[in-house]
């Protein structure tokens, strides 16, 4: 048997090398989460500046960090080792509910118990706090898609504009104090009035006068800005 010493500088080469394709994952996968270097060093219980160093590579995490960070990201330790070219894996999202596309639904959020998982999009780069899905039924949208399909949500807030065309998760509050929320696609007029209309072949969707007043409803708000759509087999 031939025993080959590694010269000593090949060794601090080789060392440097692992760590810095090692923290380009970890920057990698923070960011297709949504997440920043100052939440990730808060899950983690770190201070932001060493985040920095695991992602740089100047600091050696250690293998125990790797598998907790591994947890708190959503993946396999194994993630950090794949190579580069492979195609980004987007963050673990939870459908919290179901909307029926054009109707207006009351208990459309699901205990927590009950909801499922799946894959979001993986180039969407706001919070993972602000995003989720909801399961699409009935025929409001079949023109476009069937039931059963995945629609992930990015939340609106404040005044951003939403292009027409956009699909929008609207809420309102009634008088009684109870939320009731649909699924549709926002269509602006001439004279910028916005409208939220189904993409059905049912003829009995009526088109929603977004921010018009309505008798027992307290307001009408766009809650969230459709994504990503994933659609079942």
């Amino acid at each position: 048997m031939v025993i080959v010493k590694v010269p000593e500088i090949d060794k601090v080469m080789i060392q440097n090398d692992f760590l810095m394709n090692y923290g380009k994952r970890i920057a990698q996968i923070r960011k297709s989460r949504g997440i920043t270097q100052v939440k990730l060093a808060e899950l983690m219980d770190v201070e932001q500046p060493t985040v920095a160093r695991w992602e740089t590579g100047r600091r050696d995490p250690g293998v125990g960090t790797m598998y907790d960070l591994a947890k708190v990201l959503g993946v396999e330790a194994s993630a950090f080792f794949i190579d580069d070219t492979q195609v980004p894996l987007g963050p673990k999202l939870f459908v919290k509910g179901s909307a029926i596309a054009g109707v207006w639904v009351n208990n459309w959020q699901w205990p927590e118990q009950e909801w499922r998982s799946f894959t979001g999009r993986a180039d969407e780069g706001s919070d993972i706090s602000m995003r989720f899905g909801l399961r699409l039924d009935g025929d409001g949208f079949d023109l476009i898609y069937p039931p059963g399909t995945i629609l992930e949500f990015r939340a609106h807030y404040g005044n951003a504009d939403i292009p027409a065309g956009k699909k929008i998760l609207i809420v309102r509050e009634r008088e009684d104090g109870m939320f009731e929320a649909s699924v549709r696609e926002l269509a602006i007029d001439t004279q910028g009035a916005r409208y939220a209309i189904g993409r059905s072949s049912n003829p009995s969707y009526m088109p929603i006068k977004v921010d018009q007043d309505e008798p027992g409803i307290v307001e009408t708000v766009i809650a969230a800005v459709a994504i990503q759509s994933v659609k079942p087999e």
